[in-house]
């Protein structure tokens, strides 16, 4: 008999990790030379402001216990930033910091789902919203993120159509700036959203992760500003993606009071609190100056200019170019049926042990293609954030070299 909890079991993970473990045994057992477009890990080194902040308090001696929701400092400045960025109102009483953006998702679905409840989650989509709903006794109901002639987007249609004809729905996950398509909702769209979910009096867990990623000029809009929505909405918000801090597991659940107040009670059980230094290097993240942000912002842009360059030219790769996020999501249907491959998975592995490309698929984020379908679309995930400007073409050119089935590239060394 097994030791292990059914519930836990039955949990999924992010392989997205196992694509970037595959690669880093690569480049570290084999010395090899790795294209790394998988994990959306960022190689921009975090700002000296912040890593300055963390070694003050370190220095300072602010190393033990903070209140389980966190530092008031901390909490007042991430509720004025929230307020000024997603033109809301709230107070440090609607903010509970927690040691990533990840923590939000589980500990806001243990807060307001019985065991049997229903939650609407976005297919492709971020694979630890379904293991959280599954681990916390949900019922998991996907919706879709299309292909249309305008780009990505999500299918509002198809979330209006499950409230009204599933039973039991009582939260919508939203991840507008989604992630892996970079699909965003206009501003109709956020609207008709809104007043969906207040019909149905649905809760919505807001991730925000990428809400700062845009390269647009128009300004990204939260859902909770809307009529109704505050009161119904937690956002989840970050320093991973805006302040390059991804290793610092630095993030905050921002909405109602009690909800927010049940959170805490699970920081409690959990961890006790965030890290002390790491909560001083979120206020200088969030209350610092915005020229780093802005700088980050440019590089990444530039990043994506070049990829999306590179990988269009590619035969038999069909991309769009997304104005968020820091990813591109290829269709490379024609790519895959001629390579003669079985699955996503022995086309992922090929391009990595055969050309020292890397790269996530469609699979990777739930969207579990039918290949018998004919009429199947395939998918992989390109991530710019974790490999610099010079050395996207040479990517571009190794994942060219598989799709074409041209001679096998010459292997790289590292140390060379």
């Amino acid at each position: 008999m097994t030791r292990i909890s059914k519930r836990v079991r039955n949990s999924g993970v992010e392989t997205a990790f196992f694509v970037a473990r595959d690669a880093a045994e690569l480049e570290r057992y084999l010395d090899l030379d790795v294209s790394r477009f998988d994990i959306g890990d960022i190689n921009i080194p975090t700002p000296d402001s912040i890593k300055g902040a963390a070694k003050l308090a370190i220095d300072s001696n602010k190393t033990g216990y903070t209140p389980p929701g966190g530092i008031i400092e901390l909490k007042e400045a991430i509720a004025e930033h929230i307020n000024r960025t997603r033109e809301v109102d709230y107070t440090h009483l609607n903010v509970s910091v927690q040691p990533g953006g990840k923590p939000v998702i589980g500990k806001f679905l243990q807060s307001v789902i019985d065991p049997g409840d229903a939650v609407l989650y976005p297919v492709p989509g971020y694979p630890i919203y379904e293991s959280q709903i599954r681990l916390n006794g949900g019922r998991a109901i996907p919706y879709h993120v299309e292909r249309g002639p305008m780009g990505f987007y999500i299918d509002v249609g198809e979330i209006k159509f499950l409230l009204e004809n599933k039973r039991g729905i009582k939260v919508l996950i939203l991840n507008d700036h989604h992630n892996p398509t970079g699909a965003r909702l206009d501003k109709d769209q956020m609207e008709w959203l809104a007043q969906i979910s207040n019909d149905h009096d649905t809760l919505v867990l807001s991730d925000e992760a990428y809400f700062d990623i845009n390269y647009s000029s128009g300004r990204p809009r939260s859902i909770a500003r809307y009529d109704g929505m505050k009161d119904r909405t937690v956002i989840l918000d970050t320093d991973s993606k805006r302040r390059c801090m991804t290793g610092w597991r630095s993030g905050r659940a921002i909405g109602p009071h009690d909800i927010i107040e049940a959170i805490t009670r699970l920081n409690v059980n959990d961890e006790s609190c965030s890290p002390t230094m790491i909560q001083y290097a979120a206020l200088e993240a969030v209350s610092g100056g915005e020229e780093d942000a802005k700088r980050i912002l440019k590089e990444l842009k530039t990043r994506r200019d070049i990829t999306y360059r590179s990988i269009r030219k590619i035969d038999g790769v069909d991309l769009e170019l997304p104005s968020t996020t820091f990813y591109l999501y290829p269709d490379v249907t024609e790519a895959f049926r001629d390579s003669g491959y079985r699955n996503l998975e022995e086309f992922r592995e090929a391009a990595l042990y055969g050309n020292c490309v890397s790269f996530c698929t469609m699979e990777h984020f739930g969207d579990m293609p039918n290949y018998e379908d004919p009429e199947q679309r395939f998918y992989i995930r390109i991530s710019y954030s974790g490999i610099n400007q010079e050395g996207i073409p040479e990517g571009a050119r190794r994942l060219n070299k598989f799709i074409t089935g041209d001679d096998k590239l010459p292997i790289r060394r590292r140390s060379a």
